[in-house]
């Protein structure tokens, strides 16, 4: 039976959109928009899976993000300072 309090973690929801080839994904940050328009089309998971883990982290993904980090240094201060700067989102809750 399913825990009515369950809450999917954004970064799961992403991983499965992307599996499905959902189109509905999209960067909300200008860094990762910017490294999505050079990167390869490998890439992009990567790059969206590491804007939604900034807005929310969880432990299931800290050591992908790590190795991300390492290997796109300035694209993870870009990224954190633009999260940073923006008004954090509030979801209506029912």
């Amino acid at each position: 039976m399913r825990n009515p309090d369950f809450r999917t973690p954004p970064t799961m929801t992403l991983q499965v959109m992307l599996a499905a080839g959902s189109q509905a994904v999209a960067a909300s940050t200008d860094a990762v928009r910017r490294a999505l328009s050079a990167s390869t089309r490998g890439a992009q998971a990567d790059l969206l899976f590491f804007e939604a883990w900034e807005r929310s982290p969880t432990l299931g993904g800290i050591q992908r993000i790590r190795q991300l980090r390492r290997a796109n240094p300035a694209l993870a201060a870009e990224l954190r300072a633009e999260i940073e700067r923006r008004p954090q989102r509030t979801a209506a809750r029912s």
